[in-house]
Formats: structure tokens, sequence, C-alpha cells
């Protein structure tokens, strides 16, 4: 069964539980018949391929999955625990990411400038309403495949709902505002403005301010900068990039 971590505490046990059982045999070579680490990852990935959904390539090298559409790249990426071994342990988590070369472009020259091809990426036990990171191991033949088929479901489940709700810059639009998968309201914002969506990265902002009233004296301070100096540049917080939208864009803001 894959383990549900939920705290940090949790996830230093682990790590250092598997660490101990791997520790004897490290740094020996793989005896005869012994599955590699790639060799497992492999087929994990060959089954995904033929399992998850229409248009998802296997990549080897990178460990992932990825589904291109005309604006938008949507990725799955396994990844590797820190303690596997070959033939003791090959534990994996899986990450869902969604990427633009388009959106990249934009964000310099119409964003904040800190360019950037992510819109968001998260390990797949958080989303969905959930906050447990998930692992799975597949070290074990005996016990793989029912791994994998819950590696599958999970991501059918959790992953390829909120990767939906990016596949396109309309469906972005259209759900950015109910989305949980990005929760830095400056990268919110981009992803409104970017899609068309003037009005959202208003209610936006709007709405994390009134959540968040610690930062209205920032976010002020901010948007006085901007309206100053019409060479200003946004610092690398959040609330600062999202001053900067709001005055580029001429958003209005709850008094």
């Amino acid at each position: 069964m894959p383990k549900s971590l939920t705290g940090l505490s949790e996830h230093i046990a682990d790590i250092s539980s598997v660490r101990a059982k791997t520790k004897a045999a490290r740094f020996k070579p793989l005896p005869d018949g012994v599955e590699s680490i790639a060799a497992v990852v492999a087929e994990a990935l060959a089954y995904l391929e033929s399992h998850l959904a229409a248009g998802f390539k296997a990549h080897r090298s990178q460990q992932s999955l990825t589904r291109r559409g005309s604006e938008l790249t949507q990725s799955i990426q396994l990844r590797l625990g820190s303690g596997n071994l070959s033939g003791v342990s090959v534990e994996v988590s899986a990450y869902a990411a969604v990427r633009s070369s388009k959106f990249k472009s934009w964000c310099s020259s119409e964003g904040t400038g800190y360019a950037r091809d992510l819109l968001w990426s998260r390990q797949v036990g958080y989303l969905g309403g959930a906050n447990d990171y998930i692992k799975w191991q597949l070290g074990d033949k005996l016990h793989r495949a029912a791994e994998l088929n819950d590696l599958c479901l999970t991501l059918q489940t959790t992953a390829l709902p909120s990767l939906d709700a990016w596949a396109t810059k309309e469906a972005i639009a259209t759900a950015v505002f109910r989305r949980t998968e990005l929760d830095r309201i400056d990268w919110l914002m981009e992803a409104a403005l970017w899609s068309g969506a003037t009005a959202t990265a208003e209610r936006l902002l709007g709405e994390h301010l009134l959540a968040n009233p610690q930062q209205v004296a920032d976010c002020a301070l901010e948007l006085a900068r901007f309206r100053s100096s019409g060479g200003a540049t946004p610092l690398p917080s959040a609330i600062s990039g999202a001053a900067y939208l709001a005055v580029r864009y001429g958003l209005s803001l709850p008094q």
C-alpha cells in the first residue's frame, strides 16, 4: 500500500527508516538478476502511458509523462526517494505540473518581468482537496502491480482533473478563481491576465487582501511606489508583484 505522510516529522522518520534498511547493501555490485532502479521506473512509465489517459507520452530520461497542447504542456513526473537501492527499495512520488513557453514570453514582456514557463507544480497528494504526501513502493515485484494500479488511480482522480482545469487559456480564464493548485497571488493574477480574465485578476487580489489584512499596508506601499515611478520594478515578494500588476492593468481594489 502507498504511504501517506502528513508533516515534517513523518517525512524525516520515513526517510531515515528507508536509508537504514538500504545502508548495508550500498556500494556493492548489483547481483545478477536484480532489477535496476531505472528498469523499474521504465516499467512504471510504460504502465502509466498505456493506462493513464490519451495523449500522455513517457520520457524515460526525464522520468515523466507529458501531454502537449497548442499553448500548454501538462506533465507528471516520478521522483525517486533518497533511500532507494536496486533490489531493495524503489520508492517514488508523483508531481503534476503545467508549463507554457508562450506564458514565459508573456511574463517577460506583459507580466511582472520574471520569466518562467511554470504555471504550477504540486505533489499529487496535495491535489483534490487532500493534504497527504504520497509515496509508492515499486521495488517489490509481488506487490508492484497493485502499487502501479493505485498510482494510476490516484493520478486519474487527483492529477487529471487539476490538469484538465488548466488545459487551455479558455479553461484557465473560466476556472482560475476557483482553483487551489496555485496559491501565490501574483502568479494567480498573471495566469488570469494571460488568459484574458482581467476582472478575475482584480477579484483575486481583492479577495486575497480581504483574507490577509496583514498584507494591506505592504500592498499600499507598493502601489504608491509603482504609481509614483513608472520605471519601478516589483520585488520578489508575491504582494509586490500583485501590486505591480494592479497598477499596470488599472485594477480596482476594495476600499
